[in-house]
């Protein structure tokens, strides 16, 4: 898991500075993002998912999330917060992570 976890803070260095209308962001979101993004990594873990690499995640992976956040008793705008993090970071990833996030 600390490779999983080291790898995501590598990326985050690169990708959490900047906010999708390409401002620079706050010192507050990039640590709200990072904070939320590790530990749905390490709830992934615990959930038995073996990703090697953060870049990987994929609908079934989301998916897992959406359930134990819901089953822990998140409420729906913590939830939403989560998934907007996951949002974020899939962006500019391989266009098959878009398809988790689309309305339809």
């Amino acid at each position: 898991m600390k490779s999983l976890i080291s790898q995501l803070s590598a990326i985050l260095q690169l990708k959490a500075g900047t906010r999708f209308n390409g401002k620079v962001a706050s010192e507050r979101t990039k640590t709200a993002i990072g904070d939320s993004l590790r530990a749905s990594f390490r709830h992934l873990v615990n959930l038995n998912f073996r990703l090697q690499n953060p870049e990987n995640l994929g609908d079934k992976h989301v998916k897992a999330l959406c359930e134990f956040w819901y089953h822990s008793g998140l409420t729906p705008k913590t939830i939403q917060s989560n998934l907007s993090y996951l949002r974020i970071f899939v962006s500019g990833q391989p266009p098959h992570l878009y398809s988790v996030f689309s309305v339809g």
